[in-house]
């Protein structure tokens, strides 16, 4: 095995915080270290750690670092003691003669060189927790997997000034304008996408829903444009047997209702169009990949997130729904749990830049006992499990039904940071197939605003 360190990388850099009088080598030094986010954990050797942070509180301070005064900040350090003391010093501050401007590349290679020795720590943590026949393995892997995740997204963990962000936003402009660069993926659902955009990259989006009210039959129909699209999607299914979402796409291709495909013996002519439906599906279906096991914890989510991402290429994941997720090991509050699981999700989208589209239950609202709770107006104030999903979002969306919209599903913007927000539009509604017509949706006129306080239209 390779040593996992360089250590004249290390001792070019602590020469080259090695400073004259001078207020401009002290506001170089200074630049040098906020530009790379250099911090005294990157370097391999104790001394050259103990060396690093002294620096850089002398410089902090205003002050040069000359070997006198760098000595004198170390003095205590019997790490330093032992590596030379004084001499030691006097070789640091040598050590970066002829390098200038080398302070980028070499910081890269020493923390290059610590993220490799935190993999190693990581790796070597599974390995043990695997030999421990108290563990799942699935557990293990699972927690392994998720944990050099982290690491792969953090990285170098740099500070930096707004002008690389005002480069990146050029630079991401220019990518759109020549069609690199997808900030939103359309789900092919017209009205969806012209009042929202799509899905957005790097957001959670939130659907919340009394039960049966059209969660499932949105992200089914969402699942089904995108995967005929080509664009790979990850689905995890904690509350029901992901076969629903085959079912759905197969019973709206062939116009057989679900109902009759899971209870019926068909007559040979549905047989034949069902058995078209599923030719077509098939098309498709390697771009839908799913996990429908039950009971996984917001940290697995998380993990088989990344790997779907990472590994089988998904643009897209979508989870139903956030109320099924396992919290009780580690959260007396279920919905302190919930805010967490939230938290791990949006972790997902910010690092791996995806959507991620995310189902919840809405509670029955209070003072309204005698209404059926489908047909009322969701607010923002009707969250089940975790009020911390109204706080953390960025899109959320409720859905409901209206007596005089027959056959529609209508959603309410409650909440869209980049956009519009606080009005309604209607869906079709396919019964039979349990999915909505991607076409034909409208925005709704003169609904009015919602009162949060009193969970109802106002």
């Amino acid at each position: 095995m390779p040593d996992l360190h360089s250590l004249p990388a290390e001792r070019v850099l602590l020469g080259l915080l090695h400073t004259t009088s001078s207020l401009d080598g002290v506001a170089r030094a200074i630049q040098q270290l906020d530009s790379t986010g250099l911090r005294a954990a990157h370097f391999f050797l104790p001394a050259h750690a103990e060396a690093f942070t002294a620096a850089e509180r002398i410089l902090r301070q205003g002050k040069p670092v000359d070997p006198v005064t760098w000595h004198e900040a170390m003095r205590a350090s019997q790490l330093v003691h032992a590596a030379g003391g004084a001499d030691f010093v006097t070789r640091l501050c040598l050590a970066g003669d002829g390098y200038d401007g080398a302070f980028p590349t070499h910081a890269k290679t020493v923390q290059d060189f610590a993220l490799r020795r935190d993999i190693v720590a990581r790796a070597r943590q599974t390995a043990l927790a695997a030999q421990d026949l108290n563990q799942r393995p699935e557990g293990v892997a699972l927690g392994g997997a998720s944990a050099l995740a982290s690491l792969g997204a953090a990285g170098a963990q740099e500070l930096e000034t707004m002008e690389v962000d005002l480069a990146d936003m050029l630079d991401e402009l220019q990518a759109i304008h020549e069609g690199k660069r997808v900030t939103c993926i359309p789900t092919g659902i017209d009205v969806w996408d012209e009042l929202i955009g799509g899905l957005q990259s790097e957001v959670v989006t939130f659907i919340g829903a009394q039960p049966s009210v059209g969660k499932s039959a949105l992200i089914g129909t969402m699942m089904e444009n995108l995967a005929v699209r080509g664009v790979k999607v990850g689905l995890f299914s904690l509350e029901d047997h992901p076969r629903w979402v085959a079912d759905r796409i197969v019973s709206r291709r062939s116009q057989v209702p679900v109902k009759r495909l899971k209870t019926e013996r068909l007559p040979p002519y549905l047989m034949e169009r069902v058995g078209e439906a599923v030719t077509e599906a098939y098309g498709f279906a390697g771009n839908i990949i799913r996990d429908g096991r039950s009971g996984l914890t917001a940290q697995q989510v998380a993990a088989t997130a990344r790997q779907m991402i990472v590994q089988r290429g998904c643009q897209a994941i979508f989870l139903d729904h956030v109320g099924e997720l396992d919290v009780s090991g580690e959260w007396e509050r279920h919905d302190l749990g919930v805010t967490a699981a939230v938290k791990a999700l949006r972790d997902v989208a910010k690092d791996c830049r995806v959507p991620v589209v995310v189902l919840a239950h809405f509670h029955r609202p209070r003072g309204n006992s005698d209404a059926e709770p489908r047909y009322l107006r969701p607010t923002s104030a009707m969250w089940a499990n975790s009020a911390g999903i109204e706080r953390m979002a960025r899109v959320a969306v409720g859905l409901w039904m209206d007596r005089e919209t027959p056959g529609h599903v209508i959603c309410s913007i409650l909440k869209q940071t980049n956009g519009v927000k606080d009005l309604d539009f209607s869906m079709p509604f396919l019964e039979a197939s349990g999915l909505i017509r991607s076409l034909g949706g409208r925005k709704r006129e003169g609904d009015k605003g919602y009162s949060d306080s009193e969970g109802r239209a106002a």
